[in-house]
């Protein structure tokens, strides 16, 4: 058995709660569009309710992945960083409708990016 890692430095702290925060609001948005979509009157109640399982799926996947990064796990920084990528893409493409959301999304994605590249995560994610 292995003991536990060491405390995560302080920048592998921010990217594990940025991208919980991340998760967290995936999954409520997708208990959110769940919701609507049995209360309300969507014009498609099919596809809003994928859109809340997805939601809620991606939502969970992200918290994992933030638990990972807490943990100090090798192996969760490449989803954190996919999750990023994929988030600076709907935030480029929903600029014209949705600025605020875009500066949101964008500005969460690039901080948690800059929090998983420091030195001392790369370090810490390194170790077995």
């Amino acid at each position: 058995m292995s003991a536990e890692p060491s405390t995560p430095p302080i920048p592998l702290r921010v990217a594990s709660v940025l991208v919980g925060l991340e998760g967290a609001a995936a999954a409520a948005a997708g208990i959110g569009f769940a919701v609507a979509a049995v209360l309300g009157k969507p014009a498609d109640r099919a596809t809003a309710l994928t859109l809340a399982a997805v939601l809620v799926i991606l939502g969970g996947g992200l918290l994992l992945v933030a638990r990972g990064l807490a943990r100090q796990r090798p192996a969760a920084a490449t989803p954190a960083y996919l999750a990023q990528f994929f988030a600076l893409i709907v935030a480029y493409y929903q600029r014209h409708t949705l600025l605020a959301v875009t500066v949101g999304v964008g500005l969460v994605a690039v901080a948690t990016v800059v929090a998983l590249a420091a030195p001392a995560s790369r370090a810490a994610l390194r170790r077995s």
